[in-house]
């Protein structure tokens, strides 16, 4: 994937969670920070050719398994909030355009 593409998602998800592009890659745990990071491992995952190491370090984090638990629970925030799964589809239409 090339870096215009990966700069264009996390701008995205940056704009649509109203958060700056710093807050993604901060240690920063508030809950806010938090669903926006698994939001974007969860995109990485499933919408790109990336490899879960290579997810991990965009994101400034060692661990493969910390894309695995994150976009695990940005899937169940999708599958049962309503205002969670408008922004993912707002980020991935910002994306695709």
């Amino acid at each position: 994937m090339q870096t215009k593409n990966i700069n264009r998602i996390i701008k995205a998800t940056t704009k649509i969670f109203g958060i700056p592009i710093g807050a993604i890659r901060a240690i920063n745990r508030s809950p806010h920070i938090c669903e926006a990071r698994n939001a974007l491992y969860y995109i990485f995952r499933y919408n790109s050719d990336l490899t879960l190491m290579q997810i991990a370090k965009l994101i400034n984090r060692n661990d493969h398994t910390t894309v695995i638990k994150c976009a695990k629970s940005a899937q169940r925030l999708i599958e049962s909030d309503k205002n969670y799964s408008d922004k993912i589809e707002q980020i991935l239409q910002l994306i695709r355009n």
